[in-house]
Formats: structure tokens, C-alpha cells, sequence
């Protein structure tokens, strides 16, 4: 992500890694991907977005440059690593765009905070839980 600071900040004795890109006069989106993927996956996106708004990029704990704090990661805790980003940067409410299991940790930050979003994305994402083959799929991929 040209132009981009990567920045890092402690959550649970991990460092989260995120980017933000565009100027902090402008509306906040932040950008969460999905699972097995990282903040890169935004690349065009986001720069294409920070011409109009403050863009950051997140890597979930376990995920990209962040790290594992737990064998398993819940979308709860990914919600309070995401809040402590939030906090740190001192942001207003913002708009959220979650890809995939991105999606779910929006979910679970709509429900935590939900005074802090303007709006929600879920991009190739649901509302609905996994099925139980797309469950067992997952499952198969961490072993």
C-alpha cells in the first residue's frame, strides 16, 4: 500500500499490525479480511479509497503481522483488538467493511460498539453462522 503507515500496537502480549492511509480530516473506513488472508488484500481498494477517506487496514490476531495470542481466536476478542485500534487512533464513528470471517468480527463489533459505526459492509460475508461442511472444511485447513 504506497503512502500507507504501518503501524503496530499491543493487544493480549501480541503486536496488531495495521495501515492507515489518507488524511485525518477525512471519515474513517476500516477495511477487515477474511480468514487465512491479511490487510494486502485491500491493496487497490484502499488506495483507491483514500483519496476521499482515512483508510485503515487491519491484520486480525493471527493473521498477516499480528500475532497469535490463542490457539483458537474468537470473533468477540477480534472485536476488542479492533476496538483497541479504534481507541488508540482516537477515531469517530466510522464505516466498517468486513470480508469474510472479516465479516464476522464486524458483526461481533456491531454488537459491542455499536455507537462507533456509520455503516456496515459485509463483502462476501453473511449474518448466518457457517454450515457444518463449511465448519469441517475449516477445521481440516488449521490441522
Amino acid at each position: 500500500m504506497p503512502h500507507s503507515l504501518i503501524n503496530n500496537i499491543n493487544y493480549k502480549n501480541i503486536q496488531l499490525s495495521y495501515s492507515v492511509l489518507g488524511s485525518k480530516n477525512n471519515i474513517p473506513v476500516i477495511l477487515l479480511h477474511g480468514y487465512l488472508e491479511s490487510k494486502e488484500i485491500w491493496r487497490g481498494f484502499a488506495d483507491e479509497l483514500a483519496l476521499n477517506y482515512r483508510v485503515i487496514c487491519v491484520d486480525l490476531p493471527g493473521h498477516g503481522k499480528s500475532g497469535v495470542y490463542s490457539e483458537i481466536h474468537k470473533m468477540e476478542e477480534m472485536a476488542e483488538a479492533l476496538q483497541i485500534i479504534v481507541s488508540h487512533l482516537n477515531l469517530p464513528a466510522f464505516h466498517l467493511v468486513g470480508h469474510s470471517m472479516g465479516g464476522y468480527t464486524a458483526l461481533a463489533y456491531l454488537e459491542k460498539y455499536p455507537e462507533m459505526l456509520r455503516s456496515l459492509v459485509l463483502f462476501h460475508s453473511s449474518c448466518y453462522p457457517d454450515p457444518e461442511e463449511k465448519k469441517a472444511n475449516r477445521i481440516r485447513e488449521i490441522e
